[in-house]
């Protein structure tokens, strides 16, 4: 029986392919399961790109909004396994999200402070010819992105100084930190005046 909560709340996605039935099914049965183990997820996205490249990889990225955090898995062509088989990838996908859900419960019950919202920065470095960049946030850390991570306009459109918005995913990458999503918003204004 379908979890009608994960149903109204998942938004599915298709990059690079036409909409696939097979695939559209095991998305929703992959959620159905989690959402089952873990009530607390409100939202999910899944984004499916491919076939890439003359390999023909396939490309998974899924965020899970749970109170106070968005969980983000992005598995690219070229991380650890490299997914020839969309199914295979969504699999592989999937069960990174419930090591994340897991890891999270585990923080929970130790009480380990969480912040509310996507993280926010600003561009410092970009390598258009290259097609990646980097996004400063908070500490002075900084995050990497690729031109496929950015939802809502374009790579070539992005300047260094933006303000964007950005879904991270910790240890998919040899490189650090790198960003699933990347979305420009505009900056806030800070206004000192007590209100």
């Amino acid at each position: 029986m379908k979890d009608n909560k994960a149903e109204a709340n998942l938004e599915l996605s298709f990059h690079g392919m036409e909409p696939s039935v097979t695939i559209t099914a095991k998305v929703h049965e992959h959620v159905d399961k989690l959402q089952q183990r873990y009530n607390e997820i409100t939202t999910w996205q899944v984004h499916v790109k491919g076939p890439i490249g003359s390999a023909g990889l396939f490309e998974i990225s899924i965020e899970a909004r749970v109170p106070g955090a968005e969980l983000a898995v992005g598995r690219k062509p070229g991380d650890r396994n490299a997914h020839s088989d969309a199914l295979v990838a969504l699999r592989d996908s999937f069960a990174a999200m419930e090591r994340q859900l897991k890891k999270r419960r585990r923080q929970r019950s130790g009480e380990v402070k969480t912040h509310e919202g996507k993280p926010q920065g600003q561009i410092t470095r970009l390598f258009p010819e290259q097609g990646y960049g980097f996004v400063t946030v908070s500490e002075g850390v900084e995050v990497y992105f690729h031109r496929n991570a950015v939802i809502e306009g374009d790579f070539d459109d992005l300047s260094i100084g933006d303000t964007v918005e950005l879904t991270i995913a910790y240890g998919e990458s040899a490189r650090g930190p790198q960003a699933t999503s990347v979305r420009r918003i505009s900056a806030l204004r800070y206004d000192p005046r007590p209100t």
